[in-house]
């Protein structure tokens, strides 16, 4: 996982495999579960979130903040993605 400018997470998880992974899929980083949205304007502020961005990795992220600072999220985190 990076960090990009904005304290967005992105992950190395491609959207393309989650769909073959499963059709329903829980993402969890540091212990917590990570609500999954279609679009950034879909998240409430300062929660966290995830998404497929428009590169096609899973990203996790806060509307209108920054996950990184707010989570303690680091580069290297792993992120954990299950089957519901």
């Amino acid at each position: 996982m990076y960090i990009d400018r904005f304290g967005n997470a992105i992950t190395n998880i491609k959207g393309a495999d989650l769909t073959l992974f499963a059709d329903h899929y829980v993402v969890e980083d540091n212990n917590k579960v990570i609500q999954s949205v279609k679009y950034y304007a879909q998240a409430g502020e300062a929660s966290l979130y995830c998404l497929v961005n428009s590169s096609g990795y899973l990203e996790l992220f806060v509307n209108k903040g920054d996950a990184a600072k707010k989570y303690s999220i680091k580069k290297g985190d792993k992120v954990i993605v299950r089957k519901l």
